[in-house]
């Protein structure tokens, strides 16, 4: 069934329309046992169910020392500028937001990941976006981001949609009213439905069936 109220569709970046999870995983678990004794396997838990906030807030569910957060998101951010803008788009995304565009929807990008990172990576990786947000410190995050969406656009929280991968994306979608939709694969389906997912979907394709 075609949603009709919805005018806009906001995607998240890593994990959601570039296949950047697993790449991703191995950068953060290698910058914070650089300064932390702790177990791969919990790294990467954290890592996966906090992703869609920026890295310095995830590292704060792992360590409450502040210079050693700082640390480590400097070493992230090294260990990600060597391999993350080689990370391919997800096999249906371009044909996904062609789409969507086709069909008359506002398509918009809010990641947790920096600007100038967002804007690096879409020059060479182009998509057909009306809007590409990233954050900008200190406070610039994908809440406000989807208030600058409605406000520049003048749509209301009923007319978005937005299309993550993350329990984060999913809070984030229901603290603003906005519908949250789950793309399973960086955590799984439950996870998503627990932190307020009201579709969810196994792969992008999946979209057109919606809107």
């Amino acid at each position: 069934m075609k949603d009709e109220k919805i005018k806009c569709i906001i995607f998240d970046m890593d994990g959601t329309l570039v296949d950047s999870m697993n790449v991703l995983v191995k950068a953060a678990i290698r910058a914070v046992k650089k300064y932390l004794n702790l177990p791969d396997e919990k790294i990467e838990q954290v890592y996966r169910e906090t992703t869609g906030m920026p890295f310095s807030k995830q590292v704060t569910f792992l360590t409450k020392d502040e210079e050693v957060c700082k640390k480590i998101t400097e070493e992230f951010k090294k260990e990600k500028n060597k391999i993350f803008f080689e990370c391919p788009l997800f096999e249906d995304a371009e044909e996904v937001i062609k789409y969507l565009r086709d069909n008359e929807y506002l398509i918009c990008l809010s990641s947790g990941a920096l600007q100038e990172s967002v804007d690096k990576y879409l020059q060479r990786h182009p998509l057909q976006l009306d809007l590409a947000l990233g954050f900008r410190p200190p406070s610039f995050n994908k809440l406000l981001h989807m208030d600058f969406i409605m406000k520049k656009f003048e749509l209301s929280n009923e007319e978005l949609a937005f299309v993550g991968d993350s329990p984060a994306d999913m809070r984030y979608a229901n603290h603003k009213g906005v519908l949250a939709i789950g793309k399973i694969g960086t955590v799984d389906a439950e996870m998503l439905k627990s932190a307020g997912a009201g579709m969810i979907i196994k792969d992008l394709k999946e979209l057109v069936n919606i809107f």
